[in-house]
């Protein structure tokens, strides 16, 4: 298998919205529109050469690193500079003041109107998929959940100042979980009217491979000393902890449990922002759903490969 390419930076991607009638489950309202981000045709291959792996449960946990370019890093530290984050969020309410949010229709206006260094991110999500034969899609924009009167969205940018500990323990959970609970919404194949399952092991045989994505833009000043990064553990509760390093691509098995990790004591108390998180849920779909090797596998096998 060949090694995960770039593309150009001058190409110019924007996803496309599928027209496919996805099925909610009666309980769920919401945005529904699915993004697709695919590979555009004729564009070259080129090598990442700062890729590293790691298994948590067998469950694959990708960094890369230096995918960005210097002038690409200022573009995300202009935007940062100049979007809005209205909605304030967390787990505590120690931390209200220092944890907030773009709101939803602003992640619309990303999604549909990227910068260029935010389109190179689309087209590396365009080029793996490509890869693994598979389309990538953006989950749903945003489910309301009528019982439980719970939001879940698809795309998240959480701009921090501080996280204090007590946040950090309160919230702990897992993206998604297809196999114990189930999606509430279903999948259809590809080129047929036939659905995915509404439960299935995350990646088999068959199956769709649900990922999370996280990319880090951490401010001039940061350190990962400070903390901010991400913490994950497993069913044993052995913990492991993904440092935020500015520009790092996170990419991992939605459903390992995970959690912001809290400031360090040499974090700066001043009021300026320690950095920002894009995190983005992911549905890699199989265009050959019988094949032979499930998607989990051959996810692995692409990034264990040395670059």
């Amino acid at each position: 298998m060949s090694a995960i390419p770039f593309l150009p930076r001058e190409s110019e991607f924007i996803p496309t919205v599928l027209p496919e009638n996805y099925v909610l489950h009666p309980s769920f309202s919401g945005d529904f529109r699915i993004f697709c981000f695919q590979k555009p045709e004729g564009t070259p291959s080129l090598k990442v050469h700062k890729v590293h792996q790691i298994l948590i449960d067998e469950k694959p946990v990708v960094t890369i690193d230096q995918f960005f370019a210097e002038e690409e890093e200022n573009q995300w530290h202009q935007w940062v500079n100049t979007a809005s984050f209205t909605q304030k969020i967390f787990f505590s309410r120690e931390s209200m003041a220092d944890v907030c949010m773009m709101d939803q229709l602003s992640h619309l206006a990303l999604l549909e109107t990227p910068f260029p260094s935010l389109n190179r991110l689309y087209q590396l999500l365009g080029q793996i998929g490509a890869e693994l034969n598979a389309d990538v899609l953006l989950q749903p924009l945003q489910l309301n959940n009528h019982v439980s009167k719970e939001r879940s969205h698809s795309i998240v940018t959480n701009l921090l100042r501080e996280v204090p500990s007590a946040s950090s323990e309160e919230g702990w959970h897992k993206d998604y979980q297809p196999e114990e609970i189930g999606l509430p919404f279903l999948i259809p194949r590809v080129d047929t009217t036939v659905l995915f399952p509404p439960r299935f092991a995350n990646g088999s045989f068959g199956n769709p491979y649900l990922i999370s994505l996280i990319l880090y833009v951490a401010n001039k000043h940061f350190t990962p000393l400070w903390g901010l990064g991400t913490s994950m553990r497993d069913s044993q509760r052995h913990l492991t902890t993904i440092e935020c390093r500015s520009m790092r691509i996170v990419l991992f098995q939605g459903d390992i449990e995970h959690t912001i990790q809290a400031s360090s004591d040499l974090c700066p108390k001043e009021a300026l922002w320690k950095r920002l998180s894009l995190v983005m849920k992911l549905i890699l779909r199989p265009k050959d759903s019988y094949s032979a090797i499930p998607l989990k596998d051959r996810f692995i096998e692409l990034f264990a490969q040395k670059f």
